[in-house]
Formats: structure tokens, C-alpha cells, sequence
């Protein structure tokens, strides 16, 4: 567990699936910006019996209040096999929570603790242009804006770009590790 001022970061216990479940599956809690993908129930539940949703190539930690009720969630995940790194995402499921620090504190912790638990040099974030609350986070935490990914991904109608934010081993340990 990872302990916040006012959250703690946590591995997906069986009891939170079919709240997680609901969660990831209402289109409404997933804002502008978030890939809405659906998943079955039984490949959801398949995943966790099989992996608890923790791997090296891919991990989720639930966002969860002082009375362990879930906010949000973020998770890594491979997404260039030859890179030193991982690429991150994160929500929060209640537009009323957004703007309260809660993110950039999440987002510094499991910075943090990827890189003392893995070999890795890098993450990376891709942001939505039109998503400046998440481009703040990106920046307040450290991370570096690279560039755009040009019409790389469907969203909506049509494709649109990404900007891509990174965050390197030294740079962390520079600013916000200490040591």
C-alpha cells in the first residue's frame, strides 16, 4: 500500500471487483478524455483470478479513500516492448474530486515506486491535447512534454493526436526522490 496525505494506493482485493467492475464499465465516469473501452465480466474476472491485476507488463492500484471507498484508480503498462519504461494512466471516477491535488499526489507515489521497484528508465504519459487538468498534473510531477503523436489514436469521430510527457530516472531522483 501506498500512503497518501488524505488517499492510499492499493492492489484490487476480490471483494473490490464488482464495485471496480461497475465502475470501469459506466462510460460516465471515464470524462472526455479516457478510452472507452468495455470489458466483459468474464474476462475482467479471468485477469484477476489470474494475475491480480499485477504483472510486469501491466498493474492497476485502486485510489481509495479513509473508509477504503475507491475514487480512482492508475495503473502502468508496456506499451513499447524495446523501451526502458512504462506508460501510465489514471482516473478518477468523481468529477467532484478533480482539481484537489489528489492526482498529482498519486501520480508522484507511483512515479516514485515504479522506479525504485523496477529496471526502467522512463515513463511516460499521453495526454489528450484538449485535457489541460491532466497536462498540469503531468507538469507539476516533473514530467517533460516530448511532443505530439500525430493522429495516432480514434477518438470520438475522427483521430487525434496525443502529447507525449516523460519522465526520466535521474530527473525523478533530482526532484522529487531524495536521494
Amino acid at each position: 500500500m501506498l500512503k497518501a496525505s488524505s488517499f492510499s494506493m492499493r492492489l484490487i482485493r476480490e471483494k473490490d471487483l464488482d464495485r471496480l467492475f461497475a465502475l470501469l464499465n459506466d462510460v460516465s465516469n471515464k470524462g472526455p478524455y479516457y478510452p472507452v473501452d468495455l470489458v466483459s465480466e468474464p474476462d475482467f474476472l479471468r485477469k484477476f483470478q489470474e494475475t491480480g491485476f499485477w504483472t510486469d507488463e501491466f498493474g492497476r492500484l485502486l485510489i481509495v479513500d479513509d473508509t477504503d471507498n475507491i475514487l480512482g484508480g492508475i495503473h502502468y503498462f508496456m506499451a513499447t516492448p524495446y523501451y526502458s519504461g512504462l506508460e501510465i494512466g489514471y482516473l478518477l471516477f468523481d468529477s467532484a474530486i478533480q482539481g484537489r491535488g489528489i492526482m498529482t499526489e498519486a501520480l508522484t507515489l507511483f512515479s516514485g515506486y515504479l522506479f525504485r521497484t523496477r529496471e526502467i528508465n522512463r515513463l511516460e504519459l499521453k495526454i489528450h491535447p484538449d485535457n489541460s487538468p491532466s497536462m498540469r498534473v503531468a507538469e507539476k510531477v516533473g514530467f517533460t512534454f516530448e511532443g505530439v503523436a500525430r493522429q495516432c489514436v480514434r477518438f470520438k469521430e475522427a483521430f487525434a493526436d496525443l502529447h507525449i510527457y516523460s519522465l526520466l530516472r535521474k530527473e525523478y531522483y533530482q526532484t522529487l526522490g531524495n536521494g
